[in-house]
């Protein structure tokens, strides 16, 4: 029996091939596996550019709720088309500075390390989709945890808006729990620093990092309004 993915990604126009390529150079076999496979899914992720359109898109069911294709855009064109892709379910812009850098994130931290990872506190692919269900601009900060970069949480350059979307994802150089309560505590007080009127989940994913790769990550979701 075939099996099933939960995602199917694809580039679209020179631009996203480009970064996909590089994607599957620098995150290695777990990427490609997880992503690049030939099993049917259930959703197509699509990265694309200022080149193409979703006339490109292959055939895609629709969410049954929404009626929109059952497709997560990811642009990394140099400005924001939301208007082009209203017929998806998720579209996300991520801004030019350090672009390719928030994308690898993005698939590291968020599709690898929370999704597919289990986690100590509860965020799975439903508070995913809820979180990303419409069309949003993408920041995300990652910082190393150690004990230097603990005391220095509290001083992230992220400026917070009431009407954002925010995920926090830890990934800690131990599970022990006598080990732990320095980092959850300094997670406790990053999630409080966020907006209470603001969607706001976090999670630290159950298996432990080398201390080199340890790190606390934020991602920013703000809302793209329709062009006139």
């Amino acid at each position: 029996m075939e099996q099933e993915t939960l995602f199917h990604l694809i580039a679209l126009g020179d631009k996203a091939n480009d970064a996909l390529l590089k994607l599957r150079s620098d995150l290695g076999e777990w990427f490609s596996k997880e992503f690049v496979s030939e099993n049917s899914y259930r959703y197509l992720l699509a990265i694309v550019d200022d080149s193409t359109s979703p006339k490109a898109l292959p055939k895609v069911r629709k969410d049954e709720e929404s009626g929109k294709l059952n497709t997560f855009v990811i642009d990394i064109s140099a400005e924001p088309g939301q208007s082009e892709w209203e017929n998806v379910l998720s579209y996300i812009w991520i801004p030019s500075n350090k672009q390719y850098d928030t994308l690898k994130d993005l698939f590291q931290v968020l599709y690898h390390d929370a999704l597919y990872v289990p986690s100590l506190i509860s965020f799975d692919f439903n508070d995913w989709i809820n979180i990303a269900k419409g069309q949003y601009s993408l920041k995300l900060w990652k910082k190393n945890l150690d004990d230097k970069s603990l005391s220095q949480l509290s001083e992230l350059p992220i400026q917070f808006i009431s009407d954002g979307k925010y995920i926090i994802v830890a990934g800690l150089p131990t599970l022990k729990d006598y080990e732990t309560e320095k980092y959850i505590k300094v997670v406790n007080a990053l999630f409080d620093r966020l907006p209470e009127d603001s969607v706001r989940k976090w999670t630290v994913i159950g298996k432990e990092l080398p201390l080199e790769e340890a790190y606390i990550a934020v991602l920013q979701l703000s809302k793209l309004h329709k062009s006139i």
